[in-house]
Parts: structure tokens; C-alpha cells; sequence
């Protein structure tokens, strides 16, 4: 998994630890409410960052991809305002042409 900022690292390794304690106090609570030992091995813990980083690149992707798709449009209405631009141009060229020949009829 690639991160990009040094701060987003930081904050997906907060969120990480966090998640990480959390699991641990609920274990514990588990174990007080209902007498039952739980275990979160390092296995699960490895399996739930390779799951993170799955979902992390899936939506890494989707907004890639959202952001190709809006740089495609902006670049398309960029287009089509240039060739409404020369359409101007041309619509006053005409418009004095047939004002001229108004004028001579």
C-alpha cells in the first residue's frame, strides 16, 4: 500500500492503533460480561490491514477514476467553449455581411 503524505500515513497509522486498542478493550469487556476469553492473534490483525489496504486502493481507484472522468468533461466544455467563441466571430462577420447586403437591396 503506497501512501502519499507524510501526514496521511500518520493518520492511517493512528487510526490503525486506535482500531488495535479498541479491539482489545472490547475483548476485555467480553470477557468480564460474559466469562469468555477471546484471542486476536497477530494473524487477524495482518489479515485486517491487508483487508484495509484492499478497500484503501478500491477507493484509491474510484476517485481516480472520478477524477479522470471530470478532467475529460472540463476538457470537453473547454472545447466547445473555444468553438463557440470562433462561432461568435463568425456569427458578426456574417451579420455585417448581411447588414451590408440589406443595405444595397
Amino acid at each position: 500500500m503506497m501512501m502519499g503524505s507524510g501526514s496521511e500515513r500518520d493518520n492511517v497509522v493512528s487510526s490503525l492503533v486506535f482500531i488495535h486498542e479498541s479491539i482489545f478493550k472490547a475483548m476485555v469487556l467480553l470477557k468480564r460480561n460474559t466469562g469468555k476469553r477471546t484471542y486476536v492473534t497477530p494473524r487477524h490483525y495482518l489479515d485486517f490491514i491487508k483487508q484495509y489496504s484492499s478497500i484503501w486502493r478500491e477507493k484509491r481507484d474510484e476517485l481516480e477514476e472520478g477524477r479522470n472522468h471530470l478532467t475529460a468533461g472540463l476538457k470537453k466544455l473547454k472545447e466547445t467553449q473555444e468553438q463557440v467563441s470562433k462561432m461568435k466571430v463568425e456569427l458578426n462577420a456574417f451579420e455585417i455581411e448581411l447588414k451590408k447586403e440589406r443595405s444595397q437591396c
